[in-house]
């Protein structure tokens, strides 16, 4: 395991495991067309065989070969390409000081032990700034996420058991998660 994955993980369990991510309104507005589809459960990824377990690890990566990716992306490139983006735009701005944020985004620890063991900053406001930037970057000239599943890929025969599930209204509120015992 690699000395920053090593890092990552030791920081992850230092701060019980929890990395805060700020949802922008684009998806909160995924997830609710995406929470009736996985059948109302607690799980949003659930694994197609198990419903209470979570989908694989491999699942996005299996996802993208399918789609005609294999060899040209892969799932971390993802994150590569938050990384870039966002630091070439801060650096535009004149932000470059957001470069720290952008790394804590990622999960990322800081370089120096000191810092990394005392300080517990969050920068959650501009960390909700930063997603809500990139939201607007990813979801630009995009239909609605609901307008999306309105518009099945293949025509729902007589026969099939596959149908369109109805979109939670705009008030709905996710169920609190359960305790991890």
């Amino acid at each position: 395991m690699s000395a920053a994955r090593q890092a990552d993980l030791d920081r992850k369990v230092e701060a019980d495991g929890h990395h805060l991510v700020p949802l922008t309104s684009q998806a909160v507005a995924v997830l609710r067309v995406l929470w009736p589809l996985t059948g109302n459960g607690e799980l949003l990824f659930p694994s197609n065989r198990h419903t209470h377990r979570s989908m694989s690890e491999n699942a996005v990566g299996y996802l993208l070969n399918r789609a005609g990716y294999h060899g040209h992306h892969v799932p971390r490139g993802l994150r590569a390409a938050f990384s870039t983006i966002m630091n070439e735009w801060a650096e535009r701005q004149g932000k470059s000081h957001d470069r720290k944020i952008i790394h804590l985004m990622l999960a990322h620890v800081p370089k120096e032990k000191v810092e990394s063991a005392y300080s517990r900053a969050a920068y959650m406001p501009r960390r909700r700034e930063l997603a809500k930037v990139w939201a607007d970057m990813l979801s630009d000239s995009l239909p609605d996420p609901g307008a999306l599943i309105q518009r099945p890929v293949k025509a729902i025969g007589s026969q099939s058991r596959r149908s369109i599930a109805s979109l939670v209204d705009g008030d709905f509120r996710f169920p609190a998660r359960r305790p991890v015992a």
